[in-house]
C-alpha cells in the first residue's frame, strides 16, 4: 500500500507533466468538490515551485537528482498528511507548504514541526535519521535561518523558505547536515514503514 499520493525521485519528478502529477495527486485524495479547487491550486503552485527549486538545486548540487519527493505522504495512523517530504540520502525534510501566506505563522511552523516530531516519535524508518521541517510560504520575505551544526537534537529547528530561497536552503541544511558514512534511506521502504 502507498502511503503518499505522488512518489518520484527528483529526475522523474522533473520530467513529469504537472498536469499528470495534479491527475494523481486528484485521484488520490480529492473527494469533496469543494476542496478540489483549493487543494489542486496549491498542488499546481507547489509543484511548479518546487520543479523551479530542483532546477536550481541541480546546478549547486547534481548528486539531488537521485533523491525522492513524495506528496501528501499519510503518517500512519494519525491521520494527519504532510505536503512533502524530501528523501535526501540520509536526511529527511518535511516540507509544510501554505501558498497563499505573504509570512511566516507560529501555527504554520508548530505544524511542520509536529510533523517532524511525529515521524521521529512514530516512524520507523525515520528513527535516528536527521530530520529538517521546513516551512513554504512562497509569498514571505526571504528569510535565512542560522544553521547550528552543532544542534543535539535529530530534529532541525524550523526553517522558513519562501520561492526564492528554497533551494539555497534545502542546499544549505543538505551540506551542513549530510554524513557520507551513514547509509542513504531507501525511499521506497522508508514510505511503507511502520
Amino acid at each position: 500500500m502507498k502511503q503518499a499520493y505522488y512518489h518520484a525521485s527528483i529526475e522523474n519528478f522533473l520530467g513529469d507533466n504537472d498536469d499528470e502529477i495534479i491527475g494523481k495527486l486528484n485521484k488520490a485524495g480529492t473527494s469533496f468538490a469543494s476542496q478540489w479547487t483549493i487543494t489542486t491550486t496549491s498542488w499546481d503552485s507547489s509543484i511548479q515551485i518546487l520543479k523551479n527549486a530542483f532546477l536550481e538545486l541541480l546546478e549547486l548540487n547534481p548528486s539531488a537528482r537521485s533523491w525522492h519527493i513524495l506528496f501528501e505522504y499519510e503518517i500512519p495512523r494519525l491521520s494527519s498528511r504532510i505536503d512533502a517530504v524530501i528523501i535526501a540520502k540520509d536526511i529527511i525534510f518535511v516540507i509544510e507548504f501554505k501558498y497563499d501566506r505573504k509570512k511566516y505563522e507560529l501555527a504554520d511552523i508548530r505544524q511542520a514541526e509536529d510533523y517532524a516530531n511525529d515521524l521521529h516519535d512514530f516512524h520507523s524508518e525515520s528513527k535516528g535519521r536527521i530530520i529538517a521541517p521546513v516551512l513554504l510560504a512562497p509569498l514571505a520575505s526571504s528569510f535565512i535561518s542560522e544553521i547550528n551544526i552543532s544542534h543535539d537534537s535529530l530534529i532541525l529547528p524550523c526553517f522558513k523558505a519562501n520561492s526564492k530561497n528554497i533551494s539555497v536552503i534545502i542546499n544549505r541544511i543538505f551540506f551542513n547536515y549530510h554524513d557520507e558514512t551513514k547509509p542513504d534511506i531507501d525511499s521506497y521502504r522508508w514510505e511503507q514503514s511502520e
